[in-house]
Formats: C-alpha cells, sequence, structure tokens
C-alpha cells in the first residue's frame, strides 16, 4: 500500500443541486446529501518518497494515469488508515466508519498530473473535528495536503529523473484512496504542484 483518460460524471446519472461556494469550490448535492466539491492535484509525475516506501521510487503519468478513471469513488480519509499499526485499504466498511469522509470524482491526467474532484460529506464534517477544520481551510483558501494510497508493484531499476535518484518505478497501480493530510506533507507535497484546492 503506497502513501504518498476516461471521465464519468456523475451528473450524467443523477440531478445535481450546485450552489457556489467560491472560487475553487461549490456545494452540491448527491443522493440526497450536500457535499463541498472541491479541485485537487493528487499527484504528479516524479521521485517520490512515501510513508510506506524504503527507498525514493519513480512514480510515471503513463503508469498513473494509465486508466484515470480508476481514481474515481475512491474514499476520502483523514490520514491514510492504520490498524495495529500497519497500513491498510481504506476499503472496508470498518475502516470508512472510522476514516471515511467522501469520495473522489472526475478523473483525469493533464500535463502529467492527475487531477480530481474531492467530494467531501458535510454531514462527516458536522460529525469529525478534523474533517471540518478541512472544510473551513477550503473556504478559507488555505492549501492542504494531500496524499494517494493505492496499491503497485515495483519494478527493481535505479535512474535518475529530474536530477532525483531512485530505486525502483512503480508498475500496475491499484487506486485505494485520497488522504488529507494534518501537520504532515504529502509524498508529492504543495511544493511538488499537489494539493487542495487546486
Amino acid at each position: 500500500n503506497k502513501c504518498n483518460s476516461g471521465t464519468i460524471s456523475m451528473s450524467t446519472y443523477h440531478q445535481l443541486k450546485a450552489q457556489t461556494q467560491s472560487n475553487q469550490s461549490e456545494i452540491k448535492t448527491y443522493l440526497g446529501q450536500d457535499y463541498l466539491v472541491v479541485p485537487v492535484i493528487a499527484m504528479v509525475e516524479g521521485v517520490r518518497f512515501g510513508a510506506a516506501q524504503d527507498n525514493a521510487e519513480l512514480g510515471l503519468a503513463s503508469d498513473f494515469g494509465k486508466y484515470p478513471v480508476a481514481w474515481n469513488n475512491k474514499p476520502l480519509v483523514s490520514g491514510h488508515p492504520k490498524v495495529n499499526g500497519s497500513f491498510v485499504s481504506a476499503n472496508h466498511v470498518s475502516v470508512l466508519q472510522d476514516w471515511g469522509f467522501g469520495f473522489t470524482n472526475n478523473a483525469k491526467v493533464v500535463n502529467k498530473k492527475l487531477h480530481l474532484e474531492a467530494w467531501i460529506s458535510l454531514s462527516r464534517a458536522s460529525e469529525l473535528e478534523e474533517v471540518q477544520a478541512f472544510v473551513d481551510k477550503i473556504e478559507a483558501d488555505e492549501m492542504i495536503e494531500v496524499s494517494v494510497g493505492f496499491f503497485s508493484d515495483v519494478e527493481a531499476t535505479t535512474g535518475t529523473y529530474n536530477g532525483q535518484n531512485y530505486s525502483g518505478i512503480w508498475r500496475n497501480i491499484v487506486p485505494d484512496h485520497l488522504a488529507f493530510l494534518i501537520d504532515e506533507l504529502g509524498a508529492c507535497s504543495i511544493e511538488d504542484g499537489c494539493g487542495v484546492p487546486r
């Protein structure tokens, strides 16, 4: 589990009620619930050192962006979920009950960057203090660090990309979740070009 282009819009299937919130976010209603929808850059091609990595590895847009639709409908979580100190998939009911607060949508890759929308449940924000803190920051146009969680194979090869050394390349990426981070940098940080709102 790494902790660091077809697009199907939900509006194709469901009527959405939208209300403008700010330049970068808006409130939408989906299946009777209100969500704060905000743009995210979740990954940028480059050398990354994630939470579950022992060495720096290269993430190529041709791999993480091979099937952008696979990044849709992945859970939003506060930090990368752990059970007994080990990273776990966010796609379990027991994990979602404690960690989940929305989902991803409208993923696409543009200029070697993974763009998507974060749909943040406002009802979860009213229940969870850390989620409300994320909403408050977004409404104040403050940037939040994010990190993708995924499974992958690692091709054992060394090289240099944009002056940075790596000892493996991510292959066969299977998306799992998008983590919003509190007081820590993402493997692809705001400085690297990732984050929300962006």
